[in-house]
């Protein structure tokens, strides 16, 4: 058996090893949104409109009176879930669990480890995808179907730009951006990656590609503002002029790393302080923020990566994710939450593993090589490394908690408003009733003691 028969068994054993890992945590995180019930709020008439309006009518709707959201795809995903996964409700939560099923498995496949230090740099990316609360705020309520998507199709856009151009790769780069933008405005940041990566040369997108993801952004952002009713608004949680605004796009920024200020209120920056959770938050945003800092000025210079095993990090990674980033704090220039950066966090999950395979090269040539010397960026990145090994896994457990905590709250209120909820419709549609399908519900487990050390309020919502 020759050294590189024995290589690729090797990198496919590694491949296999990380995507067991992936499809583990999907199915725990999984079986624990199976057990979230769907709570409806504002999106109540939305939810049961698609027992009531053919599709036909619903899409043709949606292009003629869109209002201030044009989501025509959004519309096709519940007819998808409401007649595809069976009649009721249930079938977002099986919507939910395959959404996370696909965005764990194509992280998986998309970094590929092919050494042991791949595969551990792998595993705290894979934690920093699960864990941000970016993320785990596309779990809540029904957005999956809309942010959720996106993520995932975000992943999908990083495999395509790391590859070479070919055809199929350019049409499914423009599949995408369709899917992504006719899903929700957010999907504007996929297009805008595949844009920014071509003009940063790189591999995947070809000239043409660009071109016409930048025509379908045009005609997709003019009748869009054609249609835009007037914003201006009542809600305090919405701005209304240039100062808000300008607010909203930093506090996206300050929230996609530290979580705070919460819903991008500043004056909610002490909202949470006083809990574990929050600081495990700050303290994994800060670090892996420094990780990367330090990655990319420790990165392999091209005389070592010709002398040693080096890994290659290629920076244009990192100014991708910052100005998808940009994008996204763009985008929340209305109004912001956590989801709102969920298209940035493939990116950032990736441009983490790159920094890890360089700071674990970077170790590694400290034990090989007589010429390696420590520095002090060395030993902050070293840091921020271990600190992102250790607390990014508190944060996906911490999502379990967020979970269960979201499933018991809508437990608790579930009979006392949606009376008021279901009494605003004027034709009530054929479908299972909520409060049988409330009942069918696999409901959250009680108290798990070890969770409360993270979200101790969410004991309390359970057991109600």
């Amino acid at each position: 058996m020759n050294r590189k028969s024995v290589a690729g068994g090797a990198s496919l054993m590694l491949l296999l090893f990380a995507l067991v890992a992936a499809v583990l945590l999907a199915a725990i995180i999984g079986h624990v949104l199976m057990r979230v019930p769907l709570a409806f709020n504002d999106n109540f008439e939305e939810i049961v409109d698609v027992y009531r309006t053919p599709l036909s009518l619903s899409v043709a709707h949606e292009f003629v009176d869109p209002g201030a959201y044009f989501r025509p795809l959004e519309i096709v995903w519940r007819y998808l879930i409401a007649y595809g996964f069976g009649e009721g409700i249930f079938g977002y939560n099986v919507f939910a669990a395959i959404c996370v099923s696909l965005v764990a498995t194509a992280f998986a496949l998309l970094c590929h480890p092919r050494k042991g230090r791949d595969l551990a740099a792998f595993l705290v990316a894979l934690a920093v995808l699960i864990g941000h609360h970016a993320t785990q705020a596309t779990w809540e309520f029904n957005i999956i179907i809309s942010n959720g998507v996106v993520l995932a199709a975000g992943i999908i856009a990083i495999g395509l730009i790391s590859r070479p151009a070919t055809l199929v790769g350019q049409i499914c780069a423009v599949l995408l951006t369709a899917l992504c933008l006719l899903t929700k405005e957010v999907g504007l940041v996929v297009a805008g990656v595949f844009v920014f990566a071509h003009l940063l040369q790189m591999p995947g997108v070809r000239r043409t590609t660009a071109i016409v993801i930048a025509l379908m952004v045009a005609a997709y952002l003019s009748f869009h503002f054609y249609t835009l009713p007037d914003l201006s608004t009542t809600d305090k949680g919405k701005a209304t002029n240039a100062i808000e605004y300008l607010s909203n796009v930093m506090a996206t920024i300050v929230m996609f790393w530290i979580g705070l200020p919460f819903d991008g209120i500043w004056a909610n920056g002490s909202r949470f302080i006083e809990r574990p959770w929050q600081w495990v938050q700050i303290a994994a945003g800060l670090a892996t923020l420094l990780l990367l800092i330090c990655a990319w000025r420790l990165a392999p210079r091209p005389a070592e990566c010709e002398q040693c095993d080096a890994p290659y990090l290629d920076r244009r990674w990192f100014v991708l994710f910052g100005a998808a980033l940009l994008a996204c704090a763009a985008l929340g220039f209305y109004y912001t939450r956590h989801r709102h950066g969920a298209p940035a966090v493939p990116l950032l999950a990736y441009c983490t593993y790159l920094s890890m395979r360089v700071l674990l090269w970077r170790l590694d040539c400290l034990g090989t090589s007589s010429t390696a010397r420590p520095s002090r960026l060395l030993a902050w990145m070293t840091v921020a490394g271990l600190v992102c090994a250790l607390i990014w896994p508190l944060r996906v457990v911490a999502g379990f908690e967020f979970a269960r905590a979201l499933g018991g709250t809508t437990r608790a209120r579930w009979h006392d408003d949606m009376p008021a909820y279901w009494n605003k419709l004027e034709q009530r549609p054929f479908l299972v009733p909520f409060s049988v399908s409330v009942d069918m519900m696999p409901w959250p487990r009680k108290h798990v003691s070890i969770l409360g050390l993270f979200e101790k309020s969410a004991s309390r919502s359970v057991n109600r």
